[in-house]
């Protein structure tokens, strides 16, 4: 679609206890219309909250080796300080538009407001419609701790391709499905409803 633009940030954290909190941010442009938006999840102590707002966003920035972002609306703000390096890539590519992801931040010593621990950054930017992405499936997750990490993207539909990066090195995997992924090397990366682990 002409005119169509997508900039979306996703950003979290999570505590040794389990605290959790996810950040959405990002800003559409189709035509004429001009949308912003951003959403913070909260899980703490066993409750659950979530914040909205449609005002416009302070995207996030880079000062002195950290990512910070902020948003008044929300009264909240966060900082991911990390060592490790970036990650981008082409997800996806046509005469029609392009999905180009950027995980700013894979691994990071982060807060969210009250939470503090190990954190993720990311920016996804689309100039493609979503309705006329050839997509069917999209399996997309991360996983660290202090010692490592892993991210992954699994497209599935015309132009499938599967993105898997281990501790910053591009890795095959034999099978990437919803509750488990499988690693060349032998190892697996488990998940259910109790926190993930390599095995």
């Amino acid at each position: 679609m002409a005119g169509f633009s997508l900039s979306k940030w996703y950003l979290d954290c999570i505590s040794n206890s389990g605290d959790l909190s996810i950040v959405y941010a990002g800003k559409i442009r189709w035509g004429s219309i001009r949308l912003s938006y951003s959403s913070v999840l909260d899980a703490m102590g066993g409750a659950i909250t979530t914040r909205h707002s449609f005002r416009a966003i302070q995207e996030p920035r880079i000062a002195g080796g950290s990512l910070l972002w902020e948003s008044k609306p929300l009264h909240v703000d966060g900082e991911w300080s990390s060592g490790t390096g970036d990650l981008r890539c082409k997800v996806f590519s046509s005469s029609e538009g392009q999905v180009e992801w950027r995980c700013l931040i894979p691994q990071a010593r982060a807060r969210i407001g009250r939470v503090e621990g190990w954190g993720y950054a990311e920016h996804l930017t689309m100039n493609l419609a979503p309705w006329k992405l050839p997509l069917r499936t999209l399996r997309w997750g991360r996983f660290t701790t202090g010692r490592e990490w892993v991210v992954w993207i699994g497209w599935c539909g015309e132009a499938s391709r599967t993105l898997v990066y281990r501790d910053g090195l591009p890795v095959q995997c034999p099978l990437l499905a919803d509750a488990q992924i499988d690693f060349d090397d032998g190892s697996q990366l488990l998940m259910d409803q109790s926190p993930a682990c390599l095995a």
